[in-house]
């Protein structure tokens, strides 16, 4: 009896939160040459899985949760998303890919980006608070047909840390206060064309100012082919030397 009582109330638990998880993944294989360099063994292989679950609350919100198996190594990145009827969604991230850094290298390319080659291109390119654990409300009221605004805030970003439940970084250490990101794309203002502009300021102690970073640029496509350019800035007067401009362009077919 005691048996029966408890698989009752488990079926009644899953199903007031029902959900799903699915699997995708790929793999690829290079052979990799440099000129005048000594590479050793050029065979390499990258695998990768990613477990995406969602499920529905009663108040009409939707959840998603991501979790990223990078190339042969442990869990690489992981989110939960929570999207409302009406204030937008609502993203804690670990791992990059929200506040400016969504927009770091979007530059048309054969690969996810123009470093993904494997090759050193000698870009620094920026991150902000949304290269860590962050934050991130993507605004979802009053934007116009085919606009995104994304804001972002890490208490503390200079730490990097990726805490399990309930746990905290500790003393890293690193003199960095809080941070924020924003981020404005579109991609309807002409057929084809996608802009986008993000800027991003993290607090450093008194007397080293703070970090600034922001980027802006724009890619078309037309046919098969995708041209683009955009230009970014990282300032950080708190590392000697650490200033950065970079000019990035593409094309791809």
């Amino acid at each position: 009896i005691g048996v029966s009582a408890l698989c009752g109330s488990l079926a009644s638990v899953a199903a007031a939160n029902a959900g799903s998880m699915d699997v995708t993944g790929g793999a690829s294989a290079t052979y990799t040459s440099l000129s005048d360099t000594v590479v050793g063994n050029p065979l390499g292989m990258t695998t990768a899985l990613t477990f995406t679950g969602n499920g529905e609350l009663d108040n009409g919100s939707t959840f998603k949760v991501t979790i990223v198996h990078g190339n042969k190594v442990a869990y690489s990145a992981s989110a939960i998303a929570l999207t409302t009827p009406s204030l937008g969604t609502f993203t804690y991230d670990e791992g990059g890919g929200t506040g400016i850094d969504r927009i770091d290298d979007m530059m048309p390319t054969a690969w996810e980006e123009t470093t993904g080659t494997g090759l050193s291109t000698g870009l620094r390119s920026v991150s902000g608070v949304g290269g860590v654990t962050d934050l991130e409300w993507n605004v979802g009221m009053g934007l116009p047909d085919g606009m995104n605004v994304y804001g972002s805030f890490a208490p503390r970003p200079g730490g990097g840390n990726q805490n399990t439940n309930k746990a905290v970084g500790g003393d890293s250490g690193v003199v960095v206060g809080h941070g924020w990101d924003i981020v404005v794309t579109h991609n309807a203002i002409v057929d084809g064309l996608n802009v986008f502009a993000g800027f991003s300021q993290i607090e450093q102690v008194t007397g080293m100012g703070d970090r600034d970073q922001h980027v802006y640029g724009a890619t078309y496509a037309i046919g098969g082919a995708t041209i683009g350019y955009q230009y970014s800035k990282d300032d950080n007067p708190g590392v000697t030397g650490l200033y950065y401009e970079n000019d990035a362009y593409g094309i791809s077919y």
